[in-house]
């Protein structure tokens, strides 16, 4: 599992990968520092919350202010629009350089 949830609304970073999980806040990360990761324009500039899921290569636009913290303190975002990605697993280290830097 490789996927990776990025809320600007509330600044938060979640990271699912096989060996590696993490969710916490961020400062510093600005969408367009990921453009190259967005299918169109028009999704970074009319969402606010997104999730990449490199194993299946959909990019995920989540419901902006809905989410759901599980009793064992998971956040859970509800989609919104699921858009196929092709080769979007190709981009993964790429994707992680950007996103650990903050």
């Amino acid at each position: 599992m490789k996927t990776v949830t990025i809320d600007f609304t509330n600044n938060v970073l979640k990271i699912m990968a096989k060996k590696y999980a993490d969710t916490r806040e961020f400062e510093g990360l600005r969408k367009e520092n990921l453009a190259s990761f967005f299918p169109e324009k028009k999704f970074m500039e009319d969402y606010n919350s997104y999730t990449w899921d490199f194993d299946a290569d959909i990019f995920i636009v989540n419901q902006d202010k809905r989410k759901v913290i599980s009793e064992t303190g998971d956040i859970r975002y509800f989609p919104e629009l699921i858009i196929p990605m092709p080769n979007l697993s190709r981009k993964y280290k790429d994707f992680m350089n950007i996103v650990m830097t903050v």
